[in-house]
Order: structure tokens, then C-alpha cells, then sequence
């Protein structure tokens, strides 16, 4: 689930919330370049919209400290993945 720009919940049926359109819509309206953001899976949830987002030329802070993977290992990975592409 993710959250449009007045709290209201977005519901989106993919784990992915950059391939979500209402989601990536309520991000652009912001207009704002810079993203926090926080999931439930390393590996997945936190992972796939860093990268995604980051390509598309935004400036992406997960937040670490919020999120598991689904094994150490996992975890470890997608972070140092989403390092090596330039997350903060």
C-alpha cells in the first residue's frame, strides 16, 4: 500500500509501488526529486522502486533501519545493490 499526497491510502496490487501509476503519479505530483522510503522486504518492496526510481533520475533514501529481508543475506545484498546505483 502506498500513500497518496493527502495521507489517503493508494491500494496497487504489485509489490513494486514504482510500476504502480496511481503511486508513481502521487510522487510526481510532488514535484519534488528527492524519495524516502520504506517497506516491508528488503529484496523487493524497498529494492525494485529504489532501483526503478533512481533510474529515472531521482534521488532515493531507503531507510534501512526500517526494513528486514526475507534472510540476512537477502537483506545484505539489496542494500549493497541499491548502493552500488547511487541510494543514500
Amino acid at each position: 500500500m502506498s500513500v497518496g499526497l493527502e495521507g489517503e491510502p493508494i491500494d496497487r496490487a504489485t509489490v513494486n509501488a514504482w510500476e504502480d501509476n496511481d503511486s508513481r503519479a502521487a510522487v510526481e505530483q510532488t514535484g519534488r526529486r528527492k524519495l524516502v522510503i520504506a517497506a516491508l522486504w528488503t529484496e523487493v518492496c524497498l529494492c525494485f522502486p529504489t532501483l526503478d526510481a533512481l533510474r529515472d533520475g531521482y534521488e532515493v533514501y531507503p531507510i534501512i533501519d526500517a526494513v528486514e529481508g526475507t534472510s540476512s543475506e537477502a537483506h545484505d545484498l539489496a542494500t549493497r545493490r541499491m548502493a552500488q546505483v547511487g541510494a543514500r
